[in-house]
């Protein structure tokens, strides 16, 4: 109460000296819900947490998604968080994903300075890709280097999948994976 009946007593304290109004707002974080895609511990001699983000479409505020996540991630487990964002099409990217958010207000030193990973789908080698591990697999037809070749790409990528994929309901899963993402750059006609 104290703070808001007496709000220039505590702004009195602050460092950087507000130019604008002032006013209170909601302070409750309960409300706000946050599931990033995937999220790993990593076993090191250190722990650390490795998170996810997969991004098909455009997102402006993603970096700041990202930041939010890391932050959240690391004062939830207690652990460093390496963040990576794997950009799938050429939609989900944007000037301002460098790998570094750099948070400042007006043209004060930055009050922030976050650092995170970007893969940019199409910039990886489908051959890598196609005859890589399975996690990446079905990335190959996303990549720059596939186009040319993609109708050879997908048989053999179909032929090592049905025939070298030690689990069946996982090469299925694969598969659909696979379908889903040739969906997201190719109209189904090429795909055939």
């Amino acid at each position: 109460v104290l703070t808001e009946t007496h709000l220039a007593d505590w702004l009195a304290l602050v460092s950087r000296k507000p130019q604008g109004r002032v006013r209170v707002i909601d302070s409750d974080l309960a409300t706000v819900t946050a599931a990033a895609d995937k999220v790993l511990r990593v076993e090191d001699p250190q722990p650390w947490i490795l998170h996810l983000e997969l991004q098909a479409g455009y997102d402006a505020g993603l970096a700041e998604r990202i930041a939010w996540y890391n932050a959240l991630l690391s004062y939830k487990h207690g652990y460093p968080v390496h963040s990576l964002a794997v950009l799938l099409t050429r939609k989900a990217d944007s000037p301002k994903l460098t790998g570094e958010l750099i948070d400042r207000i007006a043209s004060e030193p930055p009050y922030r300075i976050f650092k995170y990973q970007v893969v940019r789908a199409w910039e990886l080698d489908a051959e890598k890709l196609a005859t890589g591990g399975w996690g990446l697999f079905p990335l190959a037809p996303l990549s720059d280097t596939a186009p040319p070749v993609l109708s050879d790409l997908i048989d053999r990528m179909g032929r090592r999948l049905a025939n070298q994929h030690p689990n069946g309901a996982e090469a299925r899963t694969v598969a659909v994976m696979m379908d889903i993402l040739l969906g997201l750059r190719y109209d189904r006609e090429m795909t055939k």
